[in-house]
């Protein structure tokens, strides 16, 4: 993706943000590690907006060359970590009814298993990488276990959109 392709899916993230907000008011529920947004994860619009600041931050440093590569290289991989995210809670809530999984065309819900088999490797690589670290180094078990359970909610849209698919090569 080129800047403009980013700055423009962030857009339209904002716009599916502050839908699922309204949509969304009541939960109460954090819908990301806590370590990933510095906002508190309550709701979809204040952590696209990191996502943007983020993103202008990194491209601001490379621009003027004021940091060194190692600290333009751990913004642009969390700023990486944050669009995945949010692409990831945003894809498993439909936000309209029009959005459900039984009115996505075939192609579409193929891309979305292709997307979500993405988000389970990475998972599960982070999920080792903290398991490492929580041998290593003591580190909080809560977060191996917030990691563990987005695996396990991405392993589930996996079966659903694999239902689905399934489904729908019955009739074709």
């Amino acid at each position: 993706m080129n800047i403009a392709q980013l700055k423009s899916r962030l857009g339209e993230l904002k716009t599916q943000a502050l839908l699922f907000d309204k949509q969304h008011i009541s939960q109460g529920h954090r819908y990301f590690d806590q370590h990933l947004f510095d906002t508190s994860g309550y709701k979809l619009t204040p952590c696209v907006e990191e996502a943007e600041r983020n993103l202008v931050h990194a491209l601001t440093n490379i621009n003027n060359c004021q940091s060194d590569v190692s600290s333009v290289e751990f913004l642009l991989e969390r700023f990486s970590s944050q669009l995945e995210a949010l692409e990831r809670v945003l894809a498993d809530f439909p936000l309209s009814s029009g959005q459900t999984l039984n009115n996505k065309p075939l192609t579409e819900l193929r891309a979305d298993l292709k997307q979500h088999k993405a988000w389970e490797q990475r998972l599960c690589q982070l999920v080792r990488e903290k398991e490492l670290k929580l041998d290593a180094s003591g580190q909080s078990k809560q977060d191996l276990i917030a990691t563990e359970q987005r695996l396990q909610r991405c392993r589930s849209a996996i079966n659903a959109i694999k239902y689905a698919i399934s489904q729908r090569m019955k009739f074709i």
